[in-house]
């Protein structure tokens, strides 16, 4: 009758409407959801995130945000611009000595390289994804209490690395076996806040902000004005997601193999005693699968716990 086949047209108009509506609301819920000009939805290292041409989706390479795209990339280039304005601010005659930022760093980097490679293993290119490793604490091992966090040669390091590579960074933390299974809740506790103070002295973020993916608190470790913070790390050089805590040798692989497009491996060679079968696991499998590994002695004999046996080894 008609009044039936009115009343069904009715309802699937009704159903036609609802299925619409949905359809909108997820529309406009994934659009919010990848709304890149939300703070919270674009990585912190991505440069000028705002931008509509740096959408992440569509400009990372296998999950990682291209170099060129990042803050570490144009890092040295804003700080020697800040310098010049500093000086021509200042008024005074006797800055016309001093070398340019770049040119300086240029030169320190050229020096570290000459530590690692020879003229016929040369580095790899500006911009390529790279691992380093190194022990939480001075030496091989990646025991202890005191972190290498904090050492000037070490921060140094990472800093020239990290504004010409995509660096990423692989801490050998081996924590103290606990005999009781009862206490594991409280040793992951205690680990996740390891790893939090670790990145918080490594990226000179102050402890009053304790999120580690907070750019806001980039300050420099200190309030002096002195050469030594232009070679301190800040999180837009090394973003806090980037620094791993490992203490398995499989652990490592795994990192380096799920990796996109890895070129350098940059690890300690001659570990302590215990240490020293996984050290060479982690080399002998990793060229097994093709990385390049390059090795640095990780066992110095200076006895100080904090001192970093890779910052030891490239600025003596």
């Amino acid at each position: 009758p008609p009044t039936t086949t009115a009343t069904a047209s009715t309802a699937t108009n009704t159903t036609n409407a609802t299925t619409a509506a949905q359809s909108q609301n997820n529309q406009e819920l994934l659009s919010s959801y990848h709304n890149f000009d939300q703070p919270k939805r674009h990585p912190p290292h991505l440069y000028n995130p705002t931008s509509k041409q740096l959408n992440p989706s569509t400009v990372e390479t296998g999950g990682i945000i291209p170099f060129k795209l990042t803050f570490a990339n144009g890092y040295e280039t804003r700080l020697a611009n800040q310098q010049q304005q500093q000086q021509e601010s200042d008024n005074n005659n006797n800055n016309s000595g001093e070398e340019n930022l770049i040119i300086t760093n240029r030169k320190q980097r050229a020096r570290l390289f000459a530590k690692l490679f020879t003229i016929a293993d040369r580095p790899p290119n500006r911009g390529s994804n790279v691992v380093v490793i190194i022990s939480y604490t001075g030496g091989g091992g990646g025991g202890g209490s005191v972190s290498v966090a904090k050492c000037d040669k070490l921060q140094k390091s990472l800093m020239l690395l990290g504004t010409y590579y995509n660096l990423f960074l692989l801490v050998d933390y081996n924590p103290l076996q606990q005999q009781q299974r009862q206490q594991q809740k409280e040793q992951e506790e205690l680990d996740r806040d390891v790893v939090k103070q670790f990145r918080n002295d490594l990226l000179n973020v102050a402890t009053t902000k304790p999120d580690d993916n907070d750019l806001s608190s980039n300050n420099n470790g200190s309030n002096n004005n002195n050469n030594n913070d232009k070679y301190k790390l800040t999180p837009q050089i090394l973003p806090p997601h980037r620094i791993i805590f490992t203490s398995t040798p499989e652990g490592k692989i795994a990192f380096v193999r799920q990796l996109h497009e890895t070129k350098l491996v940059l690890m300690g060679s001659s570990s302590k005693n215990n240490n020293e079968d996984n050290t060479m696991k982690v080399k002998v499998e990793l060229e097994r699968f093709g990385f390049r590994v390059v090795s640095y002695p990780d066992c110095h004999t200076g006895g100080d716990e904090g001192v970093s046996a890779l910052g030891q080894f490239l600025i003596p």
